[in-house]
């Protein structure tokens, strides 16, 4: 998000004083990002439905990141072939264009509003998997309809 001030103190000086307007020199000033507080949420105090999955789950042999996310609760993997293949997850119900994938917090889904192949990601790489169903927490600074 950037946010400029240069529009408002402009207005503000023109309306406050309108002989002045033709004396006026223009400052850009530097766009400063503003990021929400970000830290370790538990997940009982996020919003919607969230699960958590370590341990076991992570560590069998043989399994993909898709197969440990098709045994979750409202969640649907759509594989395009064998395995390695393109995979891509659904969370109750919506596209997977709807559903953000993050890997410690940076969004892996494709710019132009795709969705995310999860052979990409290998399971041995994960300690843990947070998934929130519906509203996105505030720390992950983009909102997703899917979760």
């Amino acid at each position: 998000m950037r946010f400029f001030r240069i529009g408002f103190s402009v207005v503000l000086v023109l309306l406050g004083s309108p002989g002045w307007a033709d004396s006026l020199n223009a400052v850009l000033v530097e766009a400063a990002p503003i990021l929400p507080q970000t830290g370790d949420v538990e997940l009982s105090e996020t919003t919607g439905a969230s699960s958590l999955i370590t341990g076991e789950a992570l560590t069998r042999p043989g399994a993909t990141l898709a197969q440990v996310l098709g045994r979750e609760a409202g969640t649907q993997i759509r594989q395009s072939g064998g395995l390695g293949s393109y995979s891509s997850a659904t969370l109750r119900g919506s596209s997977s264009d709807q559903v953000m994938v993050y890997l410690d917090g940076l969004l892996l889904n494709d710019a132009s509003g795709g969705g995310f192949n999860l052979s990409n990601i290998e399971l041995m790489q994960a300690e843990a998997i947070e998934i929130y169903r519906g509203a996105t927490p505030v720390q992950l600074n983009t909102a997703s309809l899917g979760g």
